[in-house]
């Protein structure tokens, strides 16, 4: 017996009804994996960011003393809230010709969505005169600026530094961010902690769909 079949729409169309019946089923995986995407991507970046050496200094080295930290507690959280700032969006997937549009948006640590962390209340300290010293600002934001002006830092133990291991005394020199550590805007601690994750990105998102298929 002999059948013969023919295809009554063009591959093109054929095509076309594929791609338009797949788009729902990508745009529910999509919605499935984003929470987990948020996720790990902050967890990388709490991992990334503590890599860095400026943690290490602001934990227990020189930097520290620099800025006066008295509890390294608040370290921790201000890098547990610079994660918390990233976020994770979803540009529904739509037919575009032959074709289709759609992804994810991912914004971590921009100038914009992290000022409410560079002036909240554990990115300052105090000295004994109740100045008010930014000290994240000072170190994501001002670069070579002078900061103390007629002042530098003498290390060692002082019952009363803020940190316990340094004070800031009277020079003919001007206290700055160590040039290591100096960072704008587009170059910083975060910004270099950032850019550690470009791989890393791609394999949670992969990580993530590849669960939810």
């Amino acid at each position: 017996m002999k059948i013969n079949l023919r295809l009554l729409d063009s591959e093109k169309s054929i095509a076309s009804k594929i791609l338009f019946a797949l788009i729902p089923e990508i745009n529910k995986v999509l919605n499935k994996s984003i929470n987990g995407i948020r996720s790990d991507i902050r967890t990388e970046l709490i991992s990334a960011l503590k890599q860095e050496p400026e943690y290490g200094q602001l934990m227990a080295g020189s930097l520290r003393a620099d800025l006066g930290i008295p509890d390294t507690n608040a370290v921790d959280n201000i890098v547990e809230q610079l994660a918390n700032t990233t976020d994770v969006r979803i540009i529904p997937v739509s037919r575009l010709g032959q074709s289709i549009k759609g992804g994810i948006i991912i914004e971590a640590i921009q100038s914009d969505n992290i000022s409410n962390v560079i002036y909240s209340n554990e990115a300052y300290v105090t000295d004994s005169k109740g100045y008010s010293m930014p000290w994240l600002e000072w170190l994501l934001l001002r670069g070579n600026s002078v900061l103390v002006k007629g002042y530098d830092v003498e290390y060692g133990p002082s019952p009363y530094s803020r940190s316990g291991d340094g004070i800031m005394v009277k020079s003919s020199s001007d206290w700055r961010v160590p040039p290591e550590y100096q960072g704008k805007a587009d170059n910083n601690w975060t910004t270099r902690a950032i850019d550690r994750l470009d791989n890393q990105i791609s394999k949670i998102i992969k990580k993530n769909i590849e669960k939810n298929l």
